[in-house]
């Protein structure tokens, strides 16, 4: 009676593990992400990780481990799908305070807008205040610059054969507008501390003194949103530089609609290759 008793026991402790085996094999994503993501392992200890606590490459419940896979993540993931940016500078010092307004929309290397607004800051081809565009209708590159009300147009063109001939959009387009640089230049010298939610994670970070697009800044510290792709899709930093006080407002939105500007024609018009 006894032997039959733990033979009973035995049979239902292996039914059991098998229901376990199967939980824990079930996490499983649905987003189609590149192969570098793809790729990346995260080893866990104790209770499975469910999938709203997912963390992107790179980054642990314990802080940013390779700023490197994020940073790529981050630009791979944008560029896959199309991605819309917009992203706020303010530079401030004892007397003055200059400003910069930035918006991207992209949906691929030959089809994407930018548009810069500012005032004492760059925004583009050495003006410091007024508005410069670009868009790219697949074919070409077509630019307009407002300084002051005084409105030109141009295209950028490269010499081929005695012609000129329109720059194809994927060489003027400014690979900088995903942060990429600026992500991986934050997460690998500062001071994170990643705490996992819903929907993306939250991350903060502080260092007394790095250098951002070489120069050397002081009293940074930054909070940022990342979601389990590797998208950083809201950074706010704020350093020190020199006797500035400076601060960045950046968002991604991935899917992007590019819109053709109501210039267009006129830019076509007024350029020719």
């Amino acid at each position: 009676m006894v032997r039959r008793l733990l033979l009973a026991l035995a049979c239902a402790l292996l039914v059991t593990t098998a229901g376990c085996s199967g939980f824990l094999a079930g996490d499983a994503s649905t987003t189609a992400a590149p192969t570098t993501e793809s790729t990346t392992a995260t080893t866990t200890t104790g209770p499975p990780t469910s999938p709203s606590e997912t963390l992107a490459p790179g980054v642990t419940a314990g802080g940013v481990t390779d700023a490197l896979a994020l940073a790529n993540a981050h630009r791979t993931h944008l560029r896959s799908h199309g991605f819309t940016k917009t992203a706020r500078t303010t530079r401030t010092n004892a007397s003055t305070e200059a400003t910069r307004r930035t918006a991207v929309s992209y949906a691929n290397e030959s089809h994407w807008r930018l548009t810069r607004t500012g005032d004492g800051l760059p925004v583009g081809y050495q003006t410091t205040r007024g508005a410069f565009e670009l868009y790219a209708d697949g074919d070409r590159v077509l630019v307009r610059t407002d300084v002051a009300g005084n409105v030109s147009y141009s295209m950028p063109t490269i010499s081929a054969e005695d012609r000129e001939l329109p720059q194809p959009p994927k060489k003027v387009f400014p690979d900088g507008v995903s942060e990429r640089t600026l992500v991986y230049l934050l997460f690998a010298n500062a001071n994170t501390t990643v705490s996992p939610g819903d929907a993306a994670a939250h991350v903060t970070g502080t260092a007394d003194e790095m250098t951002l697009h070489g120069d050397t800044v002081t009293n940074v510290s930054f909070d940022a949103t990342v979601t389990e792709n590797g998208v950083v899709r809201s950074l706010s930093l704020s350093y020190t530089d020199g006797d500035a006080t400076v601060e960045r407002d950046i968002s991604f939105r991935v899917d992007a609609t590019v819109e053709r500007p109501d210039w267009y024609d006129t830019a076509r018009n007024r350029t020719s290759a």
